[in-house]
């Protein structure tokens, strides 16, 4: 059993960009239904599951320098070689389609990470656009060919597709998944 540490960039930080507002990179209010209701979207983390526009300001000048020092925080706490850093659910614009293409991850996270001799995980939609530097471990949670590809990209993998427990479904339904043969040679584990 890992305890691994999860800091979802960009999206799902909202607890995070409440502290540190100056961090935040609003996308518009498209996904947003707060506004269409009147609703402020100021001041408070979401509490509810979904994709939401606000998000970690990648493109920030200071981003860099916040992000190796949160992880030098970390690894304080947190023993264990890996890092989770999320990847998933962003919603899309420019500056989030450069980051979705891999760069800010291979390049900022991963050399902040390598610095602090540790090793990224992240979600499966950073297989979309190899986002994920060399030595880096895949989360499949979104299921479809993703074993394949992260396979085919030479990176070890954790499975969460198909066990989540907290989706309240008879064990036989978790018994029956099986991930694909070609990508099982490469998963170090699973996550409930």
């Amino acid at each position: 059993i890992r305890i691994v540490p999860e800091i979802d960039i960009p999206g799902h930080a909202t607890a995070l960009l409440n502290a540190l507002p100056h961090l935040e990179q609003a996308i518009g209010d498209v996904l947003d239904t707060r506004a269409e209701s009147g609703e402020s979207r100021a001041s408070s983390p979401e509490r509810t599951f979904g994709v939401f526009t606000k998000i970690l300001g990648i493109a920030k000048p200071k981003i860099s320098t916040f992000l190796q020092s949160l992880f030098e925080e970390l690894q304080e706490v947190f023993p264990d070689p890996y890092v989770h850093i999320g990847g998933d659910e962003v919603f899309g614009g420019s500056q989030e389609s450069e980051f979705m293409r891999g760069r800010f991850f291979r390049e900022t996270i991963g050399d902040a990470l390598q610095n602090i001799s540790r090793k990224m995980v992240g979600w499966d939609e950073l297989l979309d656009d190899n986002g994920l530097p060399k030595g880096s471990v895949v989360q499949i949670w979104r299921g479809g060919n993703a074993g394949v590809r992260a396979t085919r990209q030479g990176v070890k993998i954790v499975w969460s597709e198909g066990f989540y427990l907290d989706l309240l479904k008879p064990a036989s339904e978790h018994y029956l998944y099986d991930p694909d043969q070609e990508a099982q040679a490469k998963a170090i584990g699973g996550e409930a």
